[in-house]
């Protein structure tokens, strides 16, 4: 995170920075950072744009991975959706973070597997995320 000095540090309350780099897409360039929980272990990665600090407000997105919506663009959910309004929003406004949470679908709190998707198929003859119906 950026420091009121304007420098970064490496290290959050609860997290570890990993690494960090550009990323430019199609909305505009952001700066995508790799995070570690100490809790859990669990890595993730985070969208910024802009300088943030704790006196100017910042919008923040917590999405939840979705394989088929934000990858594939399945017409069954609304997820890469959500995540792309979220990316054009932030690059308006100028600043902003997107947390991208290592689980599958909007409701669900399980990592994606096969086994998952088998069962949603098998269910529904058609896949839509975890969660999203």
């Amino acid at each position: 995170m950026i420091n009121s000095n304007g420098s970064s540090t490496r290290e959050c309350a609860g997290v570890e920075r990993l690494a960090e780099a550009n990323l430019p897409t199609e909305v505009g360039v952001f700066r995508i950072v790799a995070f570690k929980s100490r809790l859990d272990g669990e890595e993730f990665p985070v969208l910024v744009k802009g300088e943030l600090d704790a006196e100017t407000p910042t919008l923040v997105r917590i999405h939840s991975q979705c394989l088929t919506g934000d990858v594939f663009q399945s017409l069954k959910c609304d997820c890469g959706k959500q995540l792309e309004q979220a990316m054009k929003r932030i690059q308006e406004e100028g600043r902003g973070v997107i947390v991208y949470q290592q689980q599958e679908g909007c409701h669900s709190d399980s990592k994606p597997t096969f086994a998952n998707m088998s069962a949603v198929l098998t269910y529904s003859n058609n896949w839509a995320c975890a969660g999203c119906g």
